[in-house]
């Protein structure tokens, strides 16, 4: 119940969050290079605890790379760059996504208090990977400086230690 007190029910849509026009469709090409190679790649970058099915990140990287599952490993790494192109490209719609979105949420104790914590769903952070790695320069070339942390490793620290040295300057 106290979870319930932190995550009250969801909200109706805000008619001023929504944009409206023609929905401008992304060449499909320019996502080409999402392949079953780049989701291995993702699923060995991936970590974490599962989400509502159960299935983490080990769990992901053993079928998904291990020997014994070469071929189906294969081709289910192809199976999901197919996927990830698609929603990546394509207008899908959101009732289907609805699984793939889901959350587990779990508290954490605060001492006093609790934190809820959503952890969403290990296939969703590997697609997400993926997709974001292709968009890498565009995203980086939008958010400009406001995000340190777009293609810089350890973005968040570099700002952190070059604010500290500013006013250790002065």
């Amino acid at each position: 119940s106290l979870l319930k007190e932190k995550h009250p029910s969801s909200a109706g849509i805000r008619e001023e969050t929504l944009l409206y026009g023609p929905i401008v469709s992304q060449d499909s090409s320019y996502m080409d290079g999402i392949d079953g190679d780049m989701i291995m790649r993702a699923a060995k970058f991936t970590s974490g605890a599962a989400g509502p099915t159960t299935t983490d990140a080990d769990f992901f990287k053993h079928i998904l790379i291990h020997k014994n599952f070469k071929g189906e490993g294969q081709s289910l790494r192809s199976e999901i760059a197919s996927f990830a192109r698609h929603i990546a490209t394509s207008y899908v719609d959101p009732k289907i996504l609805e699984p793939y979105l889901n959350s587990r949420l779990i508290p954490l104790n605060k001492c006093p208090g609790v934190r809820p914590i959503g952890i969403g769903e290990t296939f969703r952070r590997i697609v997400g990977k993926a997709i974001a790695w292709t968009l890498k320069l565009d995203i980086q070339e939008t958010a400009g400086p406001l995000q340190v942390c777009t293609g810089l490793k350890s973005g968040s620290e570099a700002a952190v230690h070059f604010v500290r040295e500013q006013f250790e300057m002065e």
